[in-house]
């Protein structure tokens, strides 16, 4: 998909069209709030030129506290309405994030796997990550941003009426300047993108993965028994050392900018200063007068450059909800080219591999090479080979995680992205090599679904059929039972094979016409998967079963196997008709044979 880049425009009333789906009443919220933050100040310099002139002209005492009261009131209802509507926002925004955050979990969760394999797609997520979640960034300061762009509005509007009708000149000269402090700013701030921001998004992340593996328990055993604990800080170290000169050099852009920035604000105060006292000696300027303009055009100042301010930092933010707007639009989980609405027939599959090729994004070699295959409808297949076979990246293709680069792939005679996806993946029972469990208790890893959804029976029964002993000492809780502790200290951690089991139990429950299981038993004895596999031949009766794995246990079990070498088929037949000639599966064979023999 071609990411589309949208201006900063387009991102500001795509976050408040954001914020108007959660809540209508949160940007007209935002606007209020900073009208108050900007009448504050204004009625401030006001009341006090009113009090310095009373004084100057020896006006009785009650004039002055009836003025002072009567800004104190005004100042008083203000900063409460500011509070109670500073308060509303927060609690709003903060629902707002809930559902950015929401959204973006989503279509992490869903969005094409080979994604998840691209480093820049990765540094994309962190940066939407960044756009749902911080404060400081993205849609929040966008948000925020609208608060002080009404206040620099509201201010700036007064400041001009005001002075301009006494001399327009000085409001064209601190315009000038602040446009200076501006571009000086901009510069820096580009500068800091390109040298800074860049440049530390990976390196967020390194120190991200490792301080994430030190605290991960699935790691503690390694790090421990391996004593790579001096070598895990030396590669924090050197990821620190290279960030800390990339800071270092940031911070030093910035002091440059500073300074350069605080020079032109000295200019612009002998500017304000020197018309004030132009107008003291030649217009008869009051003292509280004095003191107001003084304060009026440091406010227009201020507003000035704050409103500078925003725009550079919504241009800012907008890079990071473009990078949100490209995740949520990539959602390939919905695309699919000539959907058809053809339900497909679970008891009669057949599927074809047509002349299919796949090379991994900045490999050089095809990872799968004009592959033809066909597994006919209740099939137990064997795909056998060495490492690096193309085994496992078959399966991907399969199970549409990856896109063939050529060719493609059918089911009963039609096209496989023809299907939606939701339905095609409903078709597949997979269990991977990773041996990958979630947090949750033994039920919910089994069914992936909440528990009141599930149907108890069938969970045990996928459990005793692979051999786990659900009502066992281990787990205290029966189908309760929390795996892991990362949610719960009470929850337990299991070995790889039990692990495994609980893995084959998912794929038996979910009942899907079509079982794969890619390297099932590596982490269980000889007898164990002896056990395991005469299983699965049972309950898989009927039902497309294909097998990955370097131990060949399983073919004995197959209709048919296939050996794979450099992503092609070199050798196909039952496990007898394999054995009964000179083949490289004979030869795989006899060898782990003999290991067992001896």
């Amino acid at each position: 998909m071609e990411r589309k880049e949208y201006s900063v425009i387009n991102n500001f009333f795509y976050s408040i069209k954001k914020a108007n789906m959660i809540d209508r009443v949160f940007v007209i919220l935002l606007v209020m709030q900073g009208f108050c933050w900007g009448e504050i100040p204004i009625i401030v310099s006001y009341i006090s030129k009113k009090i310095l002139d009373l004084l100057s002209r020896q006006k009785d005492w009650y004039d002055i506290i009836i003025v002072v009261s009567f800004g104190i009131i005004i100042m008083l209802a203000l900063d409460l309405i500011q509070k109670k509507i500073e308060y509303s926002t927060f609690l709003r925004k903060m629902n707002i994030k809930f559902f950015l955050v929401r959204k973006r979990v989503e279509h992490n969760i869903s969005t094409n796997y080979v994604n998840l394999e691209n480093k820049d797609y990765l540094d994309m997520m962190d940066r939407a990550r960044v756009a749902s979640e911080e404060e400081k960034d993205g849609f929040s300061a966008v948000y925020n941003n609208i608060i002080c762009l009404s206040r620099n509005i509201l201010t700036i509007s007064i400041t001009i009426s005001t002075v301009a009708l006494i001399n327009p000149i000085i409001l064209i000269l601190l315009f000038m300047f602040s446009v200076c402090e501006y571009f000086v700013l901009e510069h820096t701030k580009k500068e800091n993108k390109r040298k800074y921001t860049d440049a530390m998004t990976p390196m967020w992340r390194k120190l991200g993965y490792l301080d994430g593996i030190t605290n991960d328990f699935e790691y503690a055993k390694d790090i421990r028994i391996n004593s790579a604990q001096s070598f895990l800080k030396e590669k924090s170290e050197e990821v620190n050392k290279k960030a800390h000169i990339i800071t270092k050099n940031m911070y030093k852009r910035w002091i440059r900018s500073e300074t350069l920035m605080a020079l032109f604000s000295m200019m612009q105060n002998v500017c304000i200063y020197a018309w004030v006292i132009w107008a003291v000696i030649y217009n008869n300027l009051s003292v509280g007068s004095v003191v107001f303009y003084i304060g009026i055009t440091t406010l227009f100042n201020e507003n000035i450059i704050q409103l500078f301010d925003v725009v550079a930092d919504l241009q800012r933010v907008s890079i990071e909800i473009n990078d949100y707007r490209y995740i949520e639009e990539i959602d390939e989980m919905l695309v699919s080219e000539n959907i058809s609405n053809t339900k497909i027939d679970i008891n009669n599959i057949e599927l074809e591999f047509k002349n299919v090729s796949f090379r991994y994004p900045g490999q050089k070699e095809n990872s799968i090479s004009n592959l033809n295959l066909k597994i006919n409808s209740g099939t137990k297949l064997a795909i056998v080979g060495g490492n690096g076979a193309g085994k496992t990246t078959l399966i991907k293709l399969l199970t549409r995680l990856y896109e063939p680069s050529e060719g493609e792939i059918l089911i009963n005679g039609k096209n496989i992205k023809s299907y939606p996806r939701d339905l095609y993946f409903k078709m597949f029972s997979v269990i991977f090599q990773d041996k990958d469990i979630f947090a949750l208790s033994l039920q919910e890893n089994v069914t992936l679904s909440d528990m009141t959804k599930s149907n108890n029976r069938k969970v045990k029964k996928s459990l005793n059929d692979v051999g786990l002993a659900y009502n066992s000492k281990i787990f205290q809780n029966s189908l309760d039972t929390q795996i892991l502790k990362i949610f719960n200290k009470e929850g337990i951690d299991l070995s790889g094979g039990q692990r495994q089991k609980i893995l084959m139990a998912r794929a038996l429950y979910k009942e899907a016409p079509i079982i794969i299981l890619d390297e099932p038993t590596a982490a269980l004895d000889a007898i164990s998967e002896d056990k395991l596999y005469k299983s699965f031949a049972r309950v898989s009766n009927g039902k497309m079963t294909l097998f990955i794995s370097h131990r060949l246990a399983s073919t004995r079990f197959c209709d048919e196997i296939i050996f794979m070498d450099k992503g092609r088929i070199v050798e196909k037949g039952t496990h007898n008709e394999l054995i009964k000639r000179e083949s490289r599966y004979k030869e795989m064979f006899e060898t782990q044979a003999q290991y067992y023999i001896e």
